[in-house]
C-alpha cells in the first residue's frame, strides 16, 4: 500500500507541475490569440478568405485549436483544452515500404567477444574474418583488402514491410542469425546483381582484446563506384510492386546505368496473403513466385511509385531524355494507360513527396520543384500547372526552404494552390528568437509561379518562459487550409 501511495503521490506532482506551466502559459496567452503578419513576397489580397487551422501545444499538456482567415478582420478563434499526461495524435492508416540498403561503412564494439560470421557487415564475413586472423590479441590492426577477391556483386539487403509487419527484414543481414532470412533476401533482391569494381577495396580495422577475441571493428569502402541505389514500391491489397535502380559514375562524372542492369532492370510483384494466427493477422509472402512484370529501359530514372487514391491504379514518377513523366498504370492489365510531361530535371533530380487531398495531388521534387494535378475522373489525372516552390527572389532574401516537406498542408480552389508551412523548432533559429516559435508560412501560387508568401506567427510562442517547456506549433499532427466556399 505504502508503495502504491508513493506512486500516486509521484504522478500527482507530475500532474499538479504540469498543470503550473499550462495554467501559466494561459495566463500569459488566454484564449484570445494574436496571429503576427509579414508580407515576405507578393500581394496578400490573393490569400484573403483563406481559412487556416493551427493546432499550437505546450510541451504536450496544453493545447490551442485555432481558426484563422486570411485577411478577415475577425479574431482568430481559439478552443483550449489541458490533459495531465501527454497526449500525441499517433499516426493512423497503413505502413508499407520497400527499402534497400547495401553497406559503406561503419563499426561496432562490444566490451565481450564478438563472433564474426554473425556481426560482420552482410557480404563483408570472408573478408573481415581474413584481417582478423592477422590482428595479434590486445592489438588493433587496419587492412586494405580488395573487395572483388571476396564477392562478385553488392550484397543488397530489402526490408519489406506490409500492413505494419515486416515481412522479410534486418535479421537477414547478417548470416549468422537466420539462414532462411538470407534465402528470402535472395528470393527478393538476388535477380538484381550489380558488379563490384575491380579497384574497389574495404579499409577494415579489427580490435582483439587481451584474449585474442574480436572486440570491435570500423570500416569503409574506398572507391565504391556506386553512385545510386534507389527503390520505389507500391502495395496492394494482395501484391508488393517494386523497382530498383542502380547507376555508376564514369570518369567524367556521368552517371550510366550499373553493368548488366539491363538484364533485370524493371517492375516486379511479389504476391502475399494475409492469414489468421489466433487474433493476430499475418502477412506472408509469397517469395519463390516473383516475378519481373514490367521491363524498364535503363535510361528511364525511377523518382516515385504509389497506388492512387484509384487503388487499381500506379502512380510511376520518372525521368527520361531530362524531363519528367506521371505514368499511370492499371494493375489489372499492367499496361501505361495515362503518361504526362511535367517539368525538366536534371540527373540529380530526387522525388520529395507525394501530397494527396480530394482529388488534388501534388508532387514536389527536389529543388524546390512541383507539380499539382487534379484527378476529375477516376484514376485519370490532369496537370494543372508546374512551377517551383520557391523564387529565386526568396532564395536571395531569406536563403533556402527547409524541405520537411511533408508537413506542408495545401488546398487548390481550381486557379490557385495554397500551401500553409509550419517552420520547425529547430530552424530558422534567429527568426523564432524575434517571433516566437509558433512560426509559419503561408504561400499562393498559380501557373504563372509564386504569387504570396507570408509568414505568421501565433502569440503563444512570443515571449514565453516556462522553463524547459515551449510552445510550438504541433509535429504529431498537420496544420489545415481551405479555400472554403
Amino acid at each position: 500500500m505504502r508503495k502504491s501511495m508513493g506512486v500516486f503521490i509521484a504522478l500527482l506532482v507530475i500532474a499538479v507541475s504540469a498543470a503550473a506551466v499550462s495554467f501559466a502559459a494561459v495566463d500569459r496567452t488566454g484564449h484570445e490569440i494574436e496571429i503576427d503578419e509579414e508580407i515576405l513576397y507578393g500581394d496578400k489580397t490573393v490569400a484573403e478568405g483563406l481559412s487556416l487551422e493551427i493546432p499550437v501545444s505546450l510541451s504536450a499538456n496544453l493545447f490551442w485549436d485555432t481558426t484563422y482567415v486570411v485577411g478577415k478582420d475577425s479574431l482568430p478563434q481559439t478552443d483550449v483544452w489541458f490533459t495531465p499526461t501527454k497526449h500525441y495524435e499517433y499516426g493512423s492508416g497503413v505502413q508499407n515500404s520497400f527499402s534497400l540498403i547495401t553497406y559503406g561503412g561503419g563499426g561496432a564494439s562490444t566490451t565481450g567477444t564478438m563472433v564474426l560470421e554473425n556481426y560482420a557487415p552482410y557480404g563483408m564475413e570472408e573478408a573481415f574474418i581474413d584481417v582478423a586472423a592477422r590482428t595479434a590479441p590486445g592489438e588493433e590492426h587496419t587492412e586494405l583488402v580488395r573487395y572483388r577477391d571476396y564477392r562478385e556483386f553488392y550484397p543488397l539487403c530489402a526490408s519489406v514491410i506490409i500492413n505494419n509487419q515486416e515481412c522479410v527484414g534486418e535479421q537477414g543481414y547478417n548470416p549468422g542469425d537466420d539462414k532462411q532470412a538470407l534465402t528470402d533476401q535472395e528470393y527478393l533482391v538476388g535477380q538484381m546483381k550489380v558488379p563490384i569494381p575491380e579497384d574497389c577495396y574495404i579499409d577494415i580495422t579489427i580490435q582483439k582484446n587481451e584474449d585474442g577475441g574480436v572486440c570491435g571493428y570500423d570500416y569503409y569502402l574506398v572507391d565504391g563506384g556506386m553512385d545510386t541505389l534507389n527503390a520505389v514500391s507500391a502495395v496492394t491489397d494482395r501484391a508488393l510492386y517494386y523497382a530498383v535502380e542502380a547507376r555508376v559514375s564514369t570518369e567524367a562524372g556521368e552517371k550510366i546505368p550499373a553493368e548488366g542492369m539491363e538484364d533485370w532492370y524493371g517492375i516486379y510483384r511479389m504476391n502475399y496473403q494475409i492469414v489468421k494466427n489466433g487474433d493476430y493477422d499475418v502477412v506472408v509472402p509469397d517469395l519463390e513466385n516473383i516475378e519481373r512484370v514490367i521491363p524498364l529501359d535503363t535510361e528511364v530514372r525511377l523518382l516515385e511509385m504509389r497506388s492512387g487514391k484509384d487503388e487499381n491504379k500506379m502512380l510511376l514518377f520518372t525521368a527520361e531524355d531530362g524531363m519528367t513523366y506521371l505514368n499511370v498504370i492499371d494493375y489489372a492489365t499492367l499496361e501505361t494507360v495515362q503518361r504526362l510531361e511535367l517539368f525538366p530535371a536534371d540527373e540529380d533530380v530526387v522525388s520529395r513527396e507525394i501530397i494527396y487531398k480530394d482529388g488534388l495531388l501534388v508532387w514536389t521534387a527536389s529543388d524546390y520543384q512541383m507539380a499539382v494535378l487534379t484527378e476529375p475522373d477516376r484514376g485519370v489525372y490532369e496537370l494543372e500547372f508546374t512551377g517551383s516552390l520557391w523564387t529565386e527572389e526568396m532564395k536571395a532574401e531569406i536563403g533556402t526552404l527547409h524541405m520537411s516537406i511533408g508537413d506542408m498542408a495545401v488546398d487548390y480552389d481550381g486557379e490557385k494552390l495554397a500551401i500553409v508551412y509550419p517552420q520547425p523548432y529547430y530552424y530558422r533559429y534567429e527568426r523564432q528568437s524575434a517571433k516566437g516559435t509558433c512560426l509559419f508560412w503561408v504561400m499562393i501560387y498559380d501557373e504563372s509561379g509564386m504569387l504570396y508568401c507570408g509568414e505568421y506567427a501565433a502569440s503563444q510562442g512570443v515571449g514565453e518562459d516556462f522553463g524547459s517547456a515551449y510552445c510550438n506549433i504541433r509535429d504529431d499532427m498537420k496544420m489545415g487550409v481551405s479555400w472554403g466556399e
